[in-house]
């Protein structure tokens, strides 16, 4: 498969997991640079029954990047855009920004529900980076005790549009300052965020689900033994590899679970 048909794959079946278990409305936001995405997931959920489909609204808005930002051409860009979303999305308060590679495991309604634990300060909600940093021997400042992960942002915009700082000279400073050893632009948001701890809400460890937390006993969050992933993140194409069965089947058999008898089909 492309690069742009892993990503339609993912966006259908994040989307699907996220209608089937929310009873509420959900509208979701098509970031990208192709516009035939959005026909594509329109055709793909004109099948369900009116019952879910009815609860989804779709639209689209193409990427674009701030005139001053050159330094991270070598970046994707569809990735690199969570950095200015209160920017992009200027017309919004608050979102939940989620990368496509994710499937939600409880209803969507239960993260939104964490914005109403923000304080009075609070830009943006994130899960720790299990391992992550520790692993890969992280060359940079990084937020917490673990690092976050920029993959699920929950994003007060109007907050973030009313920092005391300047963001686009902020990130673009940080990008030339720590060039050599930033791979992403989760390693931004680590950098700044290490600096200013007080803008972020931390959300439990069991939104950040991942498969490292399966193949070892030194386990981060442990709460997930009892309680189980609330999402789990395909990250690094994770979905797809041959050789995790457990998260290529969650890839695999939500786009069978029929949304009419909800079965298999």
């Amino acid at each position: 498969m492309t690069k742009f048909e892993i990503q339609i794959r993912q966006a259908k079946v994040l989307i699907k997991s996220a209608v089937a278990l929310n009873s509420a409305t959900i509208r979701f936001i098509l970031l990208g640079n192709d516009d035939t995405v959005l026909p594509a997931i329109e055709e793909y959920v004109s099948h369900w029954p009116d019952l879910f489909r009815n609860r989804l609204q779709l639209s689209y808005r193409p990427v674009i990047m701030p005139e001053k930002w050159h330094l991270m051409d070598f970046y994707e860009k569809c990735v690199t855009e969570k950095l200015f979303l209160h920017w992009v999305l200027s017309d919004f308060d608050s979102v939940v920004y989620l990368d496509t590679d994710h499937v939600f495991m409880r209803p969507p309604d239960h993260l939104v529900e964490h914005f109403k634990n923000f304080d009075d300060t609070q830009v943006l909600g994130v899960a720790p980076v299990d391992g992550y940093y520790l692993q890969h021997s992280a060359r940079i400042p990084y937020y917490g005790r673990q690092g976050l992960s920029s993959a699920l942002l929950l994003a007060n915009l109007t907050r973030w549009r009313d920092l005391p700082f300047d963001w686009l000279p902020m990130v673009t400073s940080v990008a030339k300052v720590f060039k050599e050893g930033i791979i992403g632009d989760q390693d931004i948001l680590n950098l700044v965020f290490s600096e200013f701890p007080d803008y972020i809400y931390d959300l439990s460890c069991d939104w950040s689900g991942s498969i490292e937390q399966c193949l070892t006993v030194n386990w981060n969050c442990s709460s997930i033994e009892q309680t189980g992933f609330s999402l789990v993140h395909g990250a690094r194409s994770r979905f797809f590899a041959e050789d995790l069965w457990n998260n290529r089947t969650i890839s695999q058999e939500l786009p069978r679970f029929s949304l009419h008898g909800r079965g298999m089909t």
